[in-house]
């Protein structure tokens, strides 16, 4: 596989050009993620791109902009800055812990959304699992964990949407789900990587100790109607 790392310092970009084109609102110098499934949206130069963003954020009152901070309309404006890391798999560790991990089916997506919702509330919409494959533990019936495999490029598949009940952490159920989603995308001959808040020392701890290394620093810019 030839090096395309250079398209992760612009995923939703690369994603809507790419393996998700058939989700993407595409205003030329700007892309978005269809509304149902994803609120992000990303720009590949510093060209003319206001209009785009003014025709999606009819469609959408809550958006995210990731990259660069964006000139906007004037009826929009910056809610928050939110400021990740990109992680990027290396290797994958050895993870000797094995929970029955079981693939999410429609009737799970409900239970999915309103996990998601509770512990990262804004970051999942109604479509989101129909992105890609999910993947979650139970407990006598209830989803107590979830993880899965959201934004796609042709090279890369992320790791999304990792959480994990209140009242069940500390398990060891976030890590065996991340080691399962990164073992099924190398599986694909694929890379994976995934998103964290940079001051989130225990995720990141996590994540490196399945195999996930730094790469850069990525933002997050939510847009709201003033």
């Amino acid at each position: 596989m030839p090096d395309q790392d250079y398209k992760l310092d612009n995923p939703i970009w690369y994603a809507l050009a790419e393996s998700h084109k058939h989700l993407c609102y595409d205003f030329e110098n700007i892309k978005f993620y269809h509304p149902d499934y994803c609120c992000f949206g990303a720009f590949n130069k510093n060209n003319d791109y206001q209009d785009g963003i003014e025709k999606y954020s009819n469609l959408t009152d809550n958006f995210y902009i990731v990259g660069q901070e964006p000139k906007l309309p004037d009826h929009l404006y910056i809610n928050k800055e939110i400021v990740c890391f990109q992680m990027l798999l290396n290797k994958l560790n050895y993870e000797s812990f094995s929970p029955i991990i079981t693939p999410l089916k429609s009737d799970n997506y409900s239970a999915l959304f309103n996990l998601v919702q509770m512990v990262m509330p804004g970051y999942i919409r109604e479509k989101t699992p129909l992105m890609g494959k999910f993947y979650g533990i139970f407990e006598k019936d209830h989803l107590i964990a979830a993880a899965g495999k959201r934004m796609h490029l042709e090279d890369y598949t992320e790791v999304s949407s990792i959480v994990t009940h209140p009242s069940h952490l500390r398990k060891g159920y976030a890590s065996a789900l991340t080691h399962y989603c990164g073992q099924e995308i190398l599986n694909e001959q694929k890379k994976a990587f995934l998103h964290v808040l940079d001051t989130n020392s225990a995720a990141i701890d996590l994540y490196s100790k399945i195999g996930f290394q730094i790469r850069r620093r990525m933002t997050f810019w939510n847009i709201k109607h003033k």
